[in-house]
This record gives C-alpha cells, structure tokens and sequence, in this order.
C-alpha cells in the first residue's frame, strides 16, 4: 500500500471515529435512562432520518435465495457510503428469514449479523448485532416502501413503536464503488433488545401464561391501529408479529407491532386473510379486541381522530412513492376516519361486541 493510501484509509478511520463519538453524546442525550452505554450499528444507521442510507450487500445472491429454506448464514460484505466520499465496510453474515415472504418473494428478507469485534473497533455497541432487513420482495419496490411508512405511522401513535431505517442497496455489483447500479429499497428494523434496553424493559416470552398488567393504552392503540391499517396477521397470547415488553420498574406489559406485509393498506399480492376471518380480502377490516372498556376505547379512538392530519401527512409527502399509489394508501385511511366520524358505524364496528 503506498504512504497516500495509507493516509486516505487513516482519515476515512478517523473520521468514523470522530462521528462514532459525536453519536454517542447525541444518544446520551437522546436515551438518557437507557442501559446500553453505547450507541449500536441502528443508531449510526438513523441518524439519517427518512433519507436512504447508501449500501452495497457483496455476497453469493444466487446461493443465497437459491436455497430459502436453509436456515444457515453465508458471509458478505456490507460496504456503507457515507457520503463525500467516504466508505465503511463491515464484514458480516446474511441469511434468508420470514415465512411468508420466504416462500413467495424472489429476493426474501434477509437477517443481517455483524461481527462484534467490528462493532467495538469503531465505537458501537457490540451486543446488539443482529439486524433484520425488508428487502424489496420482486420487481416492484412499493410493497416494501409502503411496509415503510406503516412503521412510521405507528411511530406517530406510539412512543413505544419499533424505528426503521430506509435504505438503498446495490446488490449487484461487483465493485462498490459503482453505487447506484442496481440499487433496490429496502429498510432496517430495530432489534427489539434495543427497544427494550431503550424503555428499561425486558423481552417477555413466556407463551404459557396470561399476560398479566398489560398496558391498556398501549394495548387499544395497537388493536385500534392494526384496524386503521387493516391487519389481522398478528395475535397477542402466541406472540405473532407482536413482541412484549415488560418494565424493570413497574412489572406493566407493553405490546410491539411488527411485520405489516398482510396490512390492507400495503396491500402485497400474497396478502390473504386467514380462513376462519369473516372476510374475503385483506383491505377489508376486521376489530380483533378483549377489552370491555368502551371509555378508554372511546379515549383511544378521539387519540387516532386527533392525528388524522400527521398520519395522512405522512403518506401523502413521503416521494419514493408514486403519487397514485399515496393516493390509495390515503383513502384507504381516510376510509377509517370516514368511519370513526359516524357515531352508528363507529358503534357497529367497535363497540356492538363490547
């Protein structure tokens, strides 16, 4: 390696370093009671915000969605552009995960685990490596845009929601220096160690027994959200596309979200219901609710009217997707506001069962 080389590869670590540091003082002010002391690949990754971080995945493709159904790791390489020039790589493992999308999707998600003695070179926290990462699924990158922007919509309900990162992905080329040849959508979700961490919570796991001092705020917003949305691939007890925290202080349950691909409001062409649902598609709604308390879900419901604006919003300023197609995701919720506004729909769908 000649001495300019060397000099370029000393700054580029430098410079790493320097931002690792910055971060690490952004995130103790952001997460101040949070138990990890330092920040992970997410947070380097968020500070981002909606623009797409710039990656290039360097493994074997065709082996890695030849066999979907392989529940091994391969080795690639994640090369990071961070702009002016600069890139960092990371020596990872991939593998192919999900149950619906392993099957149907040409390119499935992918699981994404980082070394940890990388991590720790550059200053982020080493425990918390693994990363899952929604891939475009096929030709077309509106499924997973729009998986996108739900998360985001529940993040606008939640304080307990789940955060992703958009991202852009050159999965072809050889050199990673050619960005943008190929480049494919896709985003990163948080581990939800790290959500638990943040909150001072623990993952509760435990299927066998009742779920005890549930939050029932956080409770009726996810079930009320999984309707606006028109999700019912999820279920609570047997911890489908949904995690729980439990507080270190006060022993309260909080329910999590995750995985909106069979959302109607995604709409993804494997979408369906499950056959024991009184529906026939997924844009139909169906309230899948325990709880009696017609006050607090009355409460709940005045909490969504009041940030219809921001939730449609979002949809409608986000442009990495068509206008049209935000056009349908946008009366698609406004259907739901539609509903919640009529006092004999809003008894019919909410509270007949109640």
């Amino acid at each position: 390696m000649n001495p300019f080389s060397k000099l370029q590869k000393g700054r580029k670590s430098f410079l790493f370093a320097v931002s690792a540091v910055i971060l690490f003082l952004l995130f103790k002010l952001a997460f101040p009671t949070s138990v990890s002391v330092m920040p992970t690949v997410f947070d380097h990754m968020s500070t981002y915000g909606d623009r797409p971080v710039q990656l290039h995945l360097n493994t074997e493709i065709d082996q890695l969605v030849g066999d979907r159904q392989a529940d091994e790791y391969q080795g690639a390489t994640l090369t990071w552009r961070e702009g002016a020039g600069m890139e960092t790589k990371f020596d990872t493992k991939v593998k192919v995960r999900g149950a619906s999308r392993r099957t149907y999707c040409e390119f499935p998600p992918l699981k994404v685990k980082f070394k940890k003695k990388d991590l720790k070179k550059k200053g982020l926290c080493p425990e918390t490596n693994l990363l899952k990462l929604v891939t475009h699924c096929n030709d077309d990158d509106q499924f997973v845009l729009k998986e996108y922007l739900v998360y985001k919509l529940y993040s606008l309900i939640s304080g307990q929601a789940l955060r992703v990162q958009l991202a852009s992905i050159d999965y072809g080329a050889e050199d990673p220096g050619s960005f943008g040849t190929s480049n494919r959508y896709a985003f990163f979700i948080e581990h939800h160690d790290q959500l638990a961490s943040r909150k001072n919570c623990f993952l509760n796991e435990n299927k066998e027994k009742r779920l005890q001092r549930i939050s029932m705020e956080e409770y009726l917003k996810l079930v009320v959200f999984q309707y606006m949305i028109g999700n019912t691939d999820w279920n609570l007890n047997e911890r489908h596309n949904v995690k729980v925290l439990q507080s270190k202080e006060s022993g309260g349950t909080i329910p999590i979200p995750y995985d909106f691909d069979m959302a109607g409001l995604v709409n993804s062409p494997y979408a369906r219901p499950y056959a024991t649902l009184p529906i026939k598609s997924v844009t139909e709604r169906f309230f899948q609710n325990r709880s009696k308390d017609r006050e607090k879900l009355s409460e709940t419901l005045a909490f969504f009217k009041e940030r219809e604006e921001d939730i449609i919003k979002t949809c409608q300023d986000f442009p990495l997707l068509e206008k049209p197609i935000r056009d349908s995701m946008v009366d698609y919720l406004k259907s739901f506001f539609v509903l919640i506004d009529d006092p004999d729909k809003r008894e019919a769908h909410f509270f007949a069962k109640s």
